[in-house]
């Protein structure tokens, strides 16, 4: 009985450190090679990706262009309710006289009463949307790539190399292939490589065009 425990025991541990190790980011440094099993969890990190995207998109707030923030924010300082702030911090310029303190503490006022008066009129700046947004979507990514069992690194390389390939209709010669790539380097896949993604092509040249921001 003991025996057997022992060995059901053994068979748990076993179980368990084969399901980590599948888990785990595959050996092979940050250029991985385009294997099946490789291509299967570069899928995975797409699917997961667009997942996330299309959720924070579902939840982003609407936001003007550039041009059409800059027209608002100008007309919203210089109308009557900015001309009321600066009024109001002019008032108290001249009761705080030498009090370097009060006078800071009046302009900190009427800056964040201008800035509350903006986004109010015309919603969050999108020069700093922006900035949010590129780091969330660095922030999709990177989840998608540990979803995957991918480090970053390995899922953006992963990712890069498919679209060389794919984009030359997916053949190649019994050797492999050799594409030429900007400033005189080469995409290199060998010949099971180029078997492997061949037949994979269509469906990950869709997926990168969907996740890609």
């Amino acid at each position: 009985m003991a025996r057997a425990l022992s060995r059901f025991a053994f068979a748990a541990a076993l179980g368990t450190a084969t399901a980590r190790s599948l888990a785990a980011p595959p050996p092979g440094g940050d250029v991985l090679p385009m294997t099946p099993e490789n291509l299967d969890r570069l899928s995975k990190g797409l699917a997961a990706e667009e997942a996330a995207r299309r959720a924070l998109a579902a939840k982003a707030p609407k936001t003007k262009s550039p041009a059409e923030y800059d027209q608002c924010r100008s007309g919203v300082l210089s109308g009557p309710d900015a001309m009321k702030l600066m009024e109001d911090f002019s008032d108290a310029s001249q009761k705080a006289a030498s009090d370097t303190a009060a006078l800071v503490k009046a302009a900190e006022a009427m800056q964040k009463g201008m800035d509350a008066l903006v986004e109010k009129r015309c919603g969050p700046d999108p020069a700093v949307g922006r900035s949010s947004a590129q780091e969330r979507q660095r922030e999709i990514a990177e989840a998608a790539a540990r979803d995957a069992g991918l480090t970053a690194r390995q899922y953006a390389i992963l990712k890069e190399r498919v679209t060389p390939f794919c984009a030359l209709g997916g053949s190649a010669g019994k050797e492999g292939a050799r594409i030429k790539a900007p400033g005189g380097a080469y995409w290199v896949y060998s010949a099971s490589e180029v078997s492997a993604l061949s037949p994979r092509c269509a469906a990950l040249t869709k997926a990168l065009r969907v996740e890609t921001p």
